[in-house]
């Protein structure tokens, strides 16, 4: 499962996938940049991964709408 979000969302998206994990146990894995992407990282390629899962949850707040990961999509769709 790839969470699409914003940065300033993290608390909206902390209930999400606490209740993913709360349905489907360990039978899920949850991918979330604040936790996938190190220091120094790629952003681009991590959001490039997208394409490996087979789900995706996007959190489409205002605060997304203005943020770079959006933008990129944008850009490459």
């Amino acid at each position: 499962m790839f969470l699409s979000y914003c940065s300033l969302d993290s608390d909206i998206m902390d209930i999400v996938e606490n209740s993913l994990y709360n349905c489907f146990g360990d039978t899920i894995n949850v991918s979330r940049f604040t936790r996938d992407v190190n220091y120094r990282d790629s952003f681009k390629k991590y959001m490039d991964t997208i394409k490996n899962h087979n789900f995706v949850i996007s959190v489409i707040s205002d605060n997304y709408l203005k943020s770079h990961a959006c933008m990129y999509t944008k850009l490459v769709n």
